[in-house]
């Protein structure tokens, strides 16, 4: 209903094939710039080749204003490179991530930047606490690996009309001194299926980045099943009910 409502009025959109907001961190850094802020959670702060990010608007005051944050800036107070930055957001908690156990209290943004200053990583801060009860029952080293490879590893439709890795897609880092080491293709994990879905044919991301297909379609065939919920009734036919009386 949106996407039709866009195209009756000539308003442009694209529908990204996996996160939005990497979709469109990847269109601000274009070199046509097809746009040139993003307005969205802080969270989008934990994606590779962001800085600055508008966190609220104020349209409707006599002089419309907008608040923003930078990403440098953060990591300058913080005392963080980017991918200790990446570390603490996963395990502070977010919507993809629950927060890591040992760190949930009051304090726990504290507690989580310090503890990945400690130990360098968060990869080597869950792998310290690995046997702690929390942490293997809800097996939270996989889901951290998991959640970091589909941050820092994001797909992004191209304006080629091809879906490849956010990093690959920018050409220089957003950040020279915090951000040491560029991805290069050797370092896209080969396992990105398992967190995504098995890849399809670029047409198909094509339509539905047109939306002249949904992504409904598209998790029945790369999931291998489809899960069709009962009616409301049960399925029970008016011809089953009037057996029943």
């Amino acid at each position: 209903m949106v996407l039709r409502i866009f195209r009756h009025r000539n308003v442009e959109f694209l529908v990204a094939p996996y996160v939005a907001w990497a979709q469109l961190i990847y269109m601000q850094r274009h070199p046509k710039s097809y746009i040139h802020a993003i307005f969205g959670p802080t969270d989008t702060l934990l994606y590779p080749g962001v800085d600055k990010l508008i966190t609220s608007l104020d349209l409707t005051s006599a002089t419309p204003s907008f608040s923003f944050v930078s990403k440098r800036t953060i990591l300058g107070d913080l005392g963080l490179s980017e991918d200790q930055f990446l570390d603490v957001g996963i395990l502070v908690g977010f919507e993809h991530s629950p927060p890591f156990p040992p760190t949930v209290h009051e304090q726990a943004l504290k507690a989580t930047v310090d503890m990945v200053k400690y130990y360098k990583s968060g990869h080597a801060a869950v792998s310290a606490f690995a046997e702690h009860p929390a942490v293997k029952s809800m097996q939270y080293p996989d889901q951290y690996a998991r959640t970091r490879s589909m941050i820092k590893y994001s797909l992004i439709f191209s304006s080629e009309g091809s879906v490849t890795p956010l990093p690959l897609a920018i050409t220089t880092p957003a950040h020279g001194p915090n951000h040491p080491h560029h991805p290069t293709a050797a370092d896209i994990p080969s396992d990105l299926h398992e967190i995504f879905t098995h890849r399809l044919p670029d047409e198909i991301y094509f339509y539905l980045s047109r939306g002249l297909l949904g992504p409904q379609a598209l998790v029945w065939l790369t999931s291998g099943q489809i899960v069709e919920p009962p009616p409301l009734d049960n399925d029970r036919t008016t011809r089953d009910r009037s057996r029943a009386h």
